[in-house]
């Protein structure tokens, strides 16, 4: 079982979710900065939320309980989890060991949670994935490694022919 922090940075919104919502999906994202308390200050201030901050350190902040619905995927926040990791999404910021092994056990503890959820490339998903723009959203950023979190073969970003913004130094 993961350890959820007992640094609080705080509630975010959400409500209750629909009652024939089957949770069944857990998404990733980058925050596009570096520090949990700037994540949370940010999706405050943008009515967004997650379930989960991973902090740099491997730090694990929990804004949403499960059992709430929380906006950070439109049209999946009925059905999913989501999970920020601590990152400015630029190729030069890499996601450290620390974090990888926390999304590991958080995953893996969120599927006992809900047995519609397998910790697996089906159910483990990109915010890339559930998008439909060829531009926009683009995280985790391409230099998430997903085999780190034991999901090798993961569709990456390139695959469904998305591009990062080369601003944040991918080319």
């Amino acid at each position: 079982t993961t350890t959820v922090s007992s640094n609080y940075v705080g509630r975010l919104d959400s409500r209750s979710r629909p009652r024939s919502a089957v949770v069944d999906r857990i998404i990733l994202h980058h925050t596009g900065d570096s520090s949990a308390a700037q994540t949370f200050r940010a999706l405050r201030n943008r009515g967004l939320s997650v379930h989960y901050i991973v902090d740099r350190d491997g730090t694990i902040h929990n804004p949403v309980t499960e059992d709430k619905m929380a906006y950070h995927a439109k049209g999946w926040n009925a059905r999913s989890i989501g999970i920020e990791i601590v990152n400015t999404g630029k190729a030069d910021m890499q996601y450290t060991n620390a974090q990888y092994n926390s999304i590991k056990d958080l995953i893996n503890d969120i599927a006992v949670r809900w047995p519609s959820i397998k910790a697996d490339n089906q159910h483990v998903l990109g915010h890339y994935q559930v998008t439909t723009a060829a531009i926009g959203k683009w995280d985790p950023s391409p230099n998430f490694d997903w085999s780190r979190i034991s999901l090798t073969g993961h569709i990456l970003l390139a695959d469904l022919g998305k591009i990062p913004p080369r601003e944040e130094g991918y080319t």
